[in-house]
């Protein structure tokens, strides 16, 4: 089975770079970049296409997207068609040397569980509060690992959450709804949140808990949970 890592990008093109290198850096296990350029004005389109050019396991397509979500559900669509499994990644750097593993191998063969619906690093998810599931352990939509079994289930994320940890609760409950498990493995992923599509520093508190209180409405109605 082939790995596609996704990596959405706009406008973060230093970050991006330190992300290109900690992969290569990082793993020898067969696998595909796909970056998805969202329009950016800062190199980053650029620095996509010199990849390709220069690299044989490369592919950019450029568009437009309305947002991480709709941008990581083109990356399951193409999984979908190629029948790979996917790793969801963004501007994330990698620190293998701190425990010398290859971090896609540790994903790839932890998927390979039968009860295996995903898996992610350590600090690759979240725990969400009783607004949604009082300690319900969920993966981010990033430096996570989505075999083509569970793609070929869940789709992709539910575009309807406003954007926030409301799809990533969602996908990984759908997935836990299937009776697999979420497997975390033991490497350390310094996840760099692009400023144009990150919400905290952009929004106040009173905001940040609004978007939050909607898509816990949302999840709930959704799932018929009281």
């Amino acid at each position: 089975m082939s790995v596609i890592i996704g990596i959405p990008i706009k406008n973060d093109l230093e970050s991006f770079k330190e992300t290109i290198k900690s992969i290569d850096e990082s793993t020898n296990f067969p696998h595909t970049l796909v970056l998805l350029d969202g329009g950016s004005t800062d190199g980053s389109a650029e620095y996509c296409d010199y990849l390709e050019q220069t690299r044989n396991n490369v592919e950019v397509f450029h568009m437009n997207t309305k947002g991480p979500m709709e941008a990581y559900n083109i990356l399951f669509k193409l999984a979908l068609e190629k029948e790979s499994d996917l790793v969801l990644s963004q501007t994330d750097v990698i620190y293998p040397k701190l425990y010398k593993r290859d971090w896609l191998k540790l994903l790839h063969d932890a998927c390979k569980q039968k009860d295996a619906g995903a898996s992610t690093c350590l600090n690759g998810g979240g725990i969400s509060g009783d607004t949604y599931l009082d300690g319900f352990r969920w993966i981010g939509g990033w430096c996570s690992y989505i075999p083509y079994s569970t793609i070929n289930h869940v789709k992709g994320f539910d575009e309807n959450y406003l954007i926030g940890d409301g799809a990533d609760i969602d996908l990984t409950y759908a997935i836990v709804k299937m009776g697999l498990k979420i497997y975390y493995c033991n490497f350390w992923v310094d996840h760099h949140m692009q400023n144009n599509r990150s919400l905290e520093g952009q929004q106040s508190k009173e905001q940040l808990d609004k978007i939050k209180n909607k898509n816990a409405e949302y999840f709930r109605k959704k799932w018929q949970i009281k």
